[in-house]
């Protein structure tokens, strides 16, 4: 029985792949990355800490129906080292009530899970690419996770608030996000992607 959100089971993958020891973003998303021999479920207080697995994460940056303009938020939820900071990435944790037959098809369920969680069902028509990959082994949370990057083009703007973990979102011009992630406390991944991915 599940009693907290680290009791959970989370999708990860083993981390023995070559990545760089440096933060990094990639075009794409490599063939490795979802190697079904490579991924499994493990409890979240133990993925959190074991280098020896990478918990994939979607990291969907959400565009608005005006053209470059993108949602931002502070996060609020259960990854407290992020409390506070700017994100444009909405998704978390694949969970294994998330699996169906396979972990790939996991990872699909549990991002749009994510998004109908934080932002609401209606955007799960929106459109979505897929962009590549952020990673950022500098820091402790970023060590342990990898991101799978989307973009999500909407055709309306979702009710704000949003879901709990969701706090002061807002719509910025690209620039405007860009600006505030090199001048304001915010998530590595936020940072990454607006800069060198988009």
């Amino acid at each position: 029985m599940v009693t907290s959100k680290m009791d959970e089971l989370v999708l990860v993958r083993a981390a023995h792949i070559g990545l760089p020891r440096h933060a990094m973003v990639a075009k794409g998303v490599p063939d490795w990355l979802f190697a079904r021999s490579a991924l499994g479920f493990i409890e979240r207080h133990e993925a959190e800490v074991d280098q020896r697995y990478l918990q994939l994460c979607p990291y969907v940056v959400v565009f608005g129906p005006k053209s470059l303009e993108v949602l931002i938020y502070r996060r609020n939820g259960s990854e407290g080292r992020l409390h506070g900071k700017w994100s444009c990435g909405i998704g978390g944790h694949i969970h294994q009530r998330d699996l169906e037959s396979d972990p790939v098809g996991a990872f699909y369920r549990g991002m749009d899970r994510e998004i109908s969680e934080e932002i609401g069902s209606d955007c799960l028509e929106g459109r979505m690419t897929q962009l590549g990959i952020v990673f950022d082994p500098t820091n402790p949370v970023g060590r342990v996770h990898l991101g799978v990057v989307f973009s999500l083009k909407l055709s309306d703007y979702p009710i704000l608030p949003m879901g709990s973990e969701i706090h002061g979102a807002r719509w910025v011009p690209l620039q405007d996000a860009k600006r505030i992630s090199t001048s304001e406390p915010c998530e590595s991944w936020m940072k990454l992607v607006l800069n060198q991915l988009l």
